[in-house]
């Protein structure tokens, strides 16, 4: 029988179920819809497999990855594979069904905050993005600007317990009043 709903939450999962994930995201014949992998210890390189698994994926809606330690350089210049661009933007850029993402609580920095909001302008699915509590900072401010004012599908996004400052508190009272569909 063919499944659509993958929860694996909190079980205490690491790179190597990563792995076997993302080799079920690629398999066509599997038509997972919700994939709830939060809670785990899939690390950086797990989630990297992960992401690029699901660039290409067309029946996955709902991706919940939160808190599975992904660290400072997931999602960052230095998370680069060979030179084939960062797993998380490419996946954001590329897939066209995913319409929830959850990459709350894993450590992310503030580069990787930004890559993944320069990466939501040009997706035009995903209607929930969690980013709540990672390390991302003010030097966001530019990007998160532009995805509140341009980015037209995204109707709920949490940025909560970063390290957002006065720069960031700004631009949101700006760009909310721009902003039509939050």
């Amino acid at each position: 029988t063919n499944f659509v709903y993958v929860e694996m939450a909190n079980v205490g999962a690491g790179p190597g179920t990563a792995h076997i994930i993302a080799n079920g995201i690629r398999n066509v014949d599997l038509q997972w819809r919700f994939i709830d992998i939060s809670g785990n210890q899939m690390s950086r390189s797990g989630l990297n497999h992960i992401f690029w698994a699901a660039r290409q994926n067309r029946s996955l809606r709902v991706l919940l990855v939160g808190d599975n330690g992904a660290g400072s350089y997931f999602g960052t210049a230095d998370d680069m594979n060979l030179n084939h661009g960062i797993a998380v933007q490419r996946a954001i850029m590329a897939n066209v069904m995913i319409r929830e993402l959850d990459l709350s609580y894993n450590a992310m920095s503030s580069e990787a905050g930004d890559n993944v909001l320069k990466a939501m302008l040009q997706n035009h699915t995903i209607r929930r993005l969690s980013l709540r509590g990672n390390k991302i900072d003010d030097s966001v401010a530019d990007s998160l600007f532009d995805v509140l004012c341009f980015n037209e599908v995204l109707d709920e996004i949490d940025i909560g317990e970063n390290m957002l400052g006065y720069d960031c508190v700004h631009v949101i009272g700006d760009a909310l009043s721009e902003n039509r569909s939050l």
